[in-house]
């Protein structure tokens, strides 16, 4: 990958039934998926982008607040899978790094549930994961999880490139249901922040990230 590269991919198990790549800071993911025997159909003008975010001051990659995908056909267990390469900044020394990733969507025309992990991976080095966030249902309120990108514990600094991914199973979505993110206001999301979220006051739980080696 090269810096801001962006990819979106869709699988079903082992089987990727569409794939996008682009370089930017956004990328447009509407259209039926795959275009023939359609899985899902995510919504015209639905994207991908850094939620106003500057690229090295502010890590940020969000499926944005204009996403409806619905089923075209009963789902599950449905991976759509969405990363950015961002290039350096913030750095965890000086200073700190955590990161945090958020939920909020409901789900109408049937049930459904889904859960949203997010990975920060140093180019070249290890990878700290947020979440999962867990059986999120209608009516999904606002869920969140942070982690502090910790040079002891993940045994480097992060001060290179660095991948956000978001992977995003719908564990499964009723024929003709929607995942909406336009009437919730809502997003699905991994960003930067020089804190932890305050205890009680809405945030989610902090915690020091633990790496997963790559």
């Amino acid at each position: 990958m090269a810096t801001k590269d962006i990819t979106f991919q869709v699988k079903q198990g082992a089987t990727v039934l569409c794939n996008k790549v682009s370089n930017g800071d956004s990328l447009d993911i509407s259209g039926l998926c795959p275009a023939v025997g359609p899985v899902i159909d995510i919504a015209v003008g639905s994207k991908l982008d850094m939620d106003g975010a500057a690229d090295g001051v502010t890590d940020a990659w969000r499926m944005a607040n204009n996403v409806k995908i619905t089923a075209k056909q009963a789902i599950n267990g449905l991976h759509i899978i969405f990363t950015r390469v961002h290039a350096q900044g913030p750095n965890s020394t000086p200073g700190n790094v955590f990161y945090k990733l958020s939920a909020k969507a409901i789900i109408t025309n049937g049930i459904g549930s889904i859960n949203l992990t997010g990975t920060v991976t140093k180019v070249g080095g290890p990878t700290l994961t947020i979440g999962p966030l867990l059986n999120l249902i209608t009516p999904i309120n606002t869920a969140t999880q942070a982690k502090q990108w910790d040079n002891a514990i993940l045994g480097t600094t992060l001060s290179v490139d660095r991948i956000l991914k978001l992977d995003l199973e719908i564990v499964h979505l009723d024929n003709g249901a929607i995942l909406d993110l336009v009437a919730a206001g809502g997003f699905m999301k991994l960003r930067s922040q020089a804190a932890p979220d305050p205890i009680g006051l809405g945030g989610g739980e902090a915690h020091h990230g633990h790496g997963d080696q790559p």
